[in-house]
């Protein structure tokens, strides 16, 4: 998990400090006067700088971006440090789950992997296996300095959920200082060129809804999570028509499915790391028993396809956990895979645990 300071940032230059351009001695001085000179207009396409470039650039930055006329910004120490822990606080969730659980929604914790850097990024996760929306908190450290620096960072990390995700992702910026103007106009063009959608919530309307009945929530959820195309009625069927586990053992196309998800993502797992290290780190995240981890690991060849038919044949052979009875093997290895998934294989996955009663999510 990756935390975040609560110390706040200092808050940057007094206003003689901020002056950018002093008058000649020779001029008459009014106390009331500003004058700065504006850097030339950034364009939009303006190449993005890496990290190392955002450490060592100075702590502060004026000029003319995106259009928008931007005063001397403090720029934090690292703002991609400052993206990397997202996911809505606690207080907020647990406002949110009940109702949202109610009409077959979970609200969860995630993470999504740069594949190139291997970093990652946590954030808050709304879907019911097939419609999902993807939460952000974005700290008011960042909203409320548009500096260049920040808005580059953020630009980054949005682009690297919209290439997992894809087009027609609904993305959902929560914030407790409305965010700064520059902001909006940076993520509608984001919107235009990657076809997303980006919302903005604020934790006080959040906050509200402690006080109303849960259908009067639930109304107001689907307008602010763009939910009304979500029908009220969630349709559960009796526990004795679901599917189990061995009808998926029967399923040899469902079973494929599986085996090529978990193949591919071992495949494009960073260099360091391995496809052998990445399946590895995924057995050890499962609720399964030590000694049948140490098995598994040990046999592992590092080649992902043989890997990945292995340990999901094995996984499906083996029931139900012996120290979990709500879970089967197969279950935990899923659930397990549902921390690094987007878009179609985290859907395929939601709805694979919960049609073959594989486990509790």
């Amino acid at each position: 998990m990756v935390t975040t300071s609560t110390q706040e940032l200092p808050r940057g230059e007094s206003q003689e400090e901020k002056k950018l351009a002093p008058r000649a001695e020779s001029e008459p001085q009014a106390p009331s006067e500003k004058s700065a000179e504006a850097s030339p207009p950034e364009p939009l396409t303006q190449a993005r700088a890496s990290k190392s470039e955002v450490q060592s650039q100075p702590r502060t930055a004026a000029g003319v971006y995106f259009g928008l006329q931007e005063e001397a910004y403090e720029i934090p120490e690292d703002p991609f440090m400052a993206l990397k822990d997202m996911h809505l606080p606690e207080e907020y969730t647990a406002i949110l789950s009940p109702c949202l659980q109610s009409f077959g929604f979970l609200v969860q914790h995630a993470d999504v992997m740069e594949e190139i850097s291997g970093e990652q990024h946590r954030f808050t996760l709304v879907t019911n296996g097939r419609d999902n929306r993807y939460l952000f908190h974005i700290q008011d450290q960042i909203l409320s300095n548009p500096s260049r620096m920040n808005r580059v960072a953020l630009k980054d990390v949005l682009e690297v959920f919209t290439n997992r995700f894809g087009a027609e992702t609904r993305f959902f910026v929560f914030h407790e200082t409305p965010p700064n103007a520059m902001y909006k106009y940076v993520f509608h063009e984001l919107e235009k060129q990657k076809g997303i959608s980006i919302s903005f919530i604020s934790f006080t309307e959040i906050r509200d809804l402690r006080n109303l009945v849960e259908s009067l929530q639930w109304k107001i959820l689907r307008i602010h999570l763009l939910l009304e195309e979500v029908s009220q009625n969630v349709i559960r069927e009796p526990e004795g028509s679901r599917k189990a586990l061995a009808d998926l053992e029967q399923d040899d196309q469902q079973v494929n499915k599986i085996v090529a998800m978990l193949a591919r993502r071992a495949s494009r797992a960073p260099v360091a790391l391995s496809a052998k290290g990445f399946i590895r780190n995924l057995i050890n995240e499962t609720r399964w028993p030590d000694e049948w981890k140490s098995q598994r690991i040990g046999g592992l060849t590092g080649d992902p396809e043989t890997d990945a038919r292995d340990l999901i044949e094995y996984a499906i052979g083996q029931g139900t956990n012996p120290d979990y009875a709500e879970e089967t093997i197969l279950g935990g290895l899923l659930i397990a895979m549902l921390q690094d998934v987007g878009g179609e294989d985290r859907n395929l996955l939601h709805a694979m645990i919960s049609d073959y009663n594989l486990g509790k999510i």
